[in-house]
């Protein structure tokens, strides 16, 4: 079962994730906000690029950053934003595959969001 072995908040930007199989990961605060899961985000991020709802997420995300983030059980975290948005629970292998190093990237299926 994959899990963090070590998940350090390194600024209101980033947060950096140890896998239990040895990935470390960087993972972007407008990323992980533009990647939301919850329902409203999720609806938003599926619209048309052209809708309001994708583009007024999109510019949200562009600017937020983290405040905190807690564990969620023993399978997500969640995360609270500078927005106030906190809906939504990132499971570990969402979180996974949000994953934008090197490696990650050029496996293209793996990316949602903007790549940095």
């Amino acid at each position: 079962m994959l899990q963090p072995s070590e998940i350090v908040l390194v600024n209101d930007q980033s947060l950096t994730i140890r896998w239990n199989d040895g990935h470390a990961a960087v993972y972007f605060a407008d990323n992980l906000r533009f990647n939301c899961p919850c329902a409203i985000c999720e609806k938003a991020r599926k619209s048309d690029p052209e809708s309001t709802e994708h583009k007024e997420l999109a510019k949200t995300s562009s600017s937020v950053r983290i405040k905190e983030f807690k564990m969620i059980g023993r399978y997500a975290i969640g995360i609270e934003f500078s927005d106030g948005h906190n809906l939504g629970m990132y499971a570990y292998d969402y979180l996974y595959q949000l994953c934008q190093c090197d490696a990650c990237r050029s496996d293209v299926t793996r990316i949602q969001g903007p790549v940095r």
